[in-house]
C-alpha cells in the first residue's frame, strides 16, 4: 500500500511522516468503526509511505479488501483518516482456472491472396496464422450482483459481450516470454451481462505470440488462443461460471492477415454483422478446438502494468498527391500507432497504406529505411472495401512508428477528415515536462 502526505498549509515546510496506522477490512463499513477483521497495523514508527506490505490475515483468490491510513508528522500532528482504498486479489492457485481451456480455431478457411505476403529474404510467399472470432451464447436467469472476467489471450485478445468491446485497452494483453509465463487481464463485467440471453466473443490476433513468419519464424510460439473464466455472483447468494472450452464456436475473422512486423490485411466484405450478439445463426461456424498451453506449467500472472490505450488523435498537417491515386499524409509528429481511414469506394477496391518515419528526399515519398526491413519485407496495410457507402477502418493487431503515411488506391482526393493518426502507448500518467529558452530543444 502507498500514500502521499499533504500539508494543509502551502507555506509550511519540513513536514515529514513519523508514523502511520493502516486498517484493512473485508467490508467498508468495518473501517468506520475502526474494528477491522483483516489487519490493524497499530501505530508504526516509520517514514515509509510507499509499498508498505500487507501483514494481516491470509487472503484468498478474488477477495476484495478495503483499507485506509492515517499518519503522524514530525511536529506531532495526527492526520485524519484517508479516503477508503480498495484492491482485489488475483487468482492465486492454478485450480482457480479449473474448467476453462485454451481454445482457438481448427481450420484455416481463408481464400484470399492477401492472407499471404512475399518474403524478400526467403523468396517465397508466407501465410500468417489466422485471426479467429470465437463466440458462445449463455442464458442467465437471475439478477447479477457482481461479475468478474479473467482473460488470458495470446498474442492479442479483444473481448466482447453482447456486441460491445469490453474496456478501452488495445494490443492487450502485454508481451512476455510466453514459455515462462502468460499475462491475464481482469474486467468487471457486471453491467455488461444481463438476465436472459447473452453472447460472449473474442477476436484474436497473432501479436508477438504467433510470429510464424516475422524473423523467419524464429520467435513463433503458436497460434492465437484464449483462456477465460467469468465468475458470477447473483443477488440471491448463488454463483455461476462461464468458461472457454470446446463448446464455443469459431470462424476466421475479416482480419485475413496480421503480423506485428509485416502489417495487416482486412477484407470488409467478410464482416459478420452481430457476430458477438445473441441470436446469430452460427450453424456454419466451426467448433472451437483445445490448444496447448503457452507455458508448460500454466503459469498465468495478472497484468499489473498499465494497458496500452489511445492517448491522442492527430490531423494531417499536409496532403500531397505523389502518384496517380496515391497520396502522402504528413502528421507533423513521429508517433507509434496507426491511422484510422474513412473511404467510400466500390466493393473489392483494395487500398494500400504504407506508414514511414522519414521521406526519401529525392522523390519525396514514404521511406521505411528506419524499419530495418520489417524484417524480411516492407510493413504494409491492406483494406478491401465493402462497397456499401462510407466505411471506416483502422488496424487492430499491429502498430508502427510513423509521421508520414502513403495511401494508394484512393479514387477521390482525400481531405483532412478522411485520415486520422491514432497515437497509442502504455497508459502511464505523465509526471513532468521540460521547457527552456531554446526552441530546438523544446521540439
Amino acid at each position: 500500500m502507498s500514500w502521499k502526505i499533504l500539508s494543509d498549509d502551502e507555506t509550511t515546510r519540513d513536514v515529514v511522516q513519523k508514523s502511520y496506522r493502516v486498517l484493512v477490512a473485508s467490508r467498508p463499513e468495518l473501517l468506520s468503526r475502526e474494528k477491522v477483521d483483516l489487519w490493524d497495523s497499530g501505530v508504526v514508527d516509520s517514514d515509509q509511505s510507499t509499498l508498505v506490505p500487507y501483514e494481516g490475515k491470509t487472503l484468498t483468490s478474488r477477495q476484495t479488501c478495503y483499507w485506509k491510513v492515517r499518519v503522524t508528522d514530525n511536529h506531532g500532528r495526527r492526520s485524519g483518516w484517508s479516503d477508503v482504498g480498495t484492491w482485489s486479489m488475483a487468482l492465486l492457485d492454478p485450480a482457480d482456472w479449473s474448467g476453462s481451456q485454451w481454445i482457438g480455431l481448427k481450420e484455416d478457411t481463408r481464400d484470399s491472396d492477401l492472407a499471404s505476403r512475399w518474403s524478400l529474404t526467403l523468396k517465397n510467399s508466407l501465410r500468417s496464422h489466422p485471426s479467429p472470432l470465437l463466440r458462445k451464447e449463455v442464458s442467465l436467469d437471475k439478477i447479477i450482483r457482481k461479475a468478474m472476467a479473467y482473460v488470458s489471450g495470446v498474442g492479442y485478445a479483444d473481448f466482447y459481450i453482447n456486441g460491445q468491446k469490453v474496456g478501452d485497452a488495445v494490443l492487450d494483453p502485454g508481451q512476455t516470454n510466453y514459455r515462462q509465463h502468460t499475462l491475464y487481464v481482469v474486467h468487471d463485467v457486471t453491467d455488461s451481462l444481463k438476465p436472459g440471453a447473452n453472447a460472449l466473443g473474442f477476436w484474436l490476433g497473432n501479436g508477438f505470440y504467433g510470429q510464424n513468419i516475422g524473423f523467419d519464424g524464429k520467435f513463433g510460439y503458436g497460434q492465437p488462443s484464449v483462456r477465460a473464466k467469468v465468475f458470477i455472483q447473483y443477488t440471491d447468494g448463488s454463483t455461476d461460471e462461464i468458461v472457454t472450452d470446446e463448446s464455443w464456436k469459431a470462424t476466421v475473422s475479416p482480419t485475413i492477415f496480421d503480423n506485428v512486423y509485416w502489417g495487416e490485411s482486412y477484407d470488409a466484405r467478410q464482416e459478420i454483422d452481430g457476430w458477438a450478439q445473441p441470436g446469430l445463426d452460427d450453424s456454419d461456424w466451426q467448433m472451437a478446438v483445445r490448444n496447448p498451453s503457452p507455458c508448460p506449467d500454466n503459469r498465468l500472472r495478472p497484468q499489473l502494468l498499465p494497458p496500452i490505450k489511445e492517448v491522442q488523435r492527430l490531423e494531417p498537417v499536409s496532403i500531397k498527391e505523389v502518384a496517380p491515386e496515391t497520396w502522402l499524409f504528413d502528421f507533423g509528429k513521429n508517433i507509434a500507432g496507426w491511422v484510422e481511414m474513412e473511404v467510400s469506394q466500390k466493393a473489392g477496391d483494395v487500398i494500400e497504406i504504407l506508414p514511414a518515419e522519414v521521406l526519401d528526399k529525392v522523390p519525396g515519398r514514404a521511406d521505411q529505411r528506419t524499419y530495418g526491413g520489417a524484417p524480411g519485407r516492407p510493413y504494409e496495410l491492406f483494406y478491401v472495401c465493402k462497397g456499401d457507402g462510407t466505411e471506416s477502418w483502422s488496424p487492430r493487431f499491429t502498430y508502427s512508428g510513423f509521421q508520414y503515411v502513403e495511401i494508394r488506391g484512393l479514387t477521390n482526393p482525400p481531405t483532412k477528415d478522411n485520415v486520422t493518426a491514432v497515437f497509442v502507448r502504455s497508459d502511464v500518467k505523465r509526471t513532468g515536462s521540460f521547457e527552456c529558452s531554446e526552441d530546438l530543444l523544446n521540439e
